[in-house]
């Protein structure tokens, strides 16, 4: 199923969150985490692999406006599609699914009221 455009869409979702120009949110599943693109909904989240358990599998799903899922991937999917090791769907949705979460659950947020606080 490994397809160009798909890999195109992660790479983007990549730059784009490392850019902070995508607002994750979390949904009520834990480790699940959603951004909206005028109606469609995508997620991102990790299962453990259990053949390699220091490397889950990252599961992107593309929603309608209706909440239907249109497209599901995983990093296998795309995985004959890299070109490069730093540009290895694997190690971009890894980045992508640990930026997306600090995003949603608001990590620099919380450090940066820590850091106030215990400021000297």
């Amino acid at each position: 199923m490994a397809d160009r455009k798909l890999l195109t869409l992660v790479e983007r979702l990549h730059r784009r969150t490392q850019e902070r120009k995508v607002q994750w949110g979390e949904t009520p599943k834990d480790g699940v985490f959603q951004a909206e693109f005028g109606g469609i909904i995508v997620t991102l989240q990790l299962r453990p692999d259990p053949q390699y358990p220091e490397e889950p599998d990252y599961i992107v799903r593309i929603l309608n406006d209706e909440g239907r899922l249109v497209e599901q991937f995983t990093n296998n999917d795309l995985s004959s599609l890299a070109e490069n090791a730093e540009r290895h769907p694997y190690r971009l949705m890894s980045e992508l699914y640990d930026d997306a979460r600090r995003l949603a659950m608001g990590v620099d947020r919380a450090l940066d009221t820590l850091l106030n606080e215990l400021n000297d």
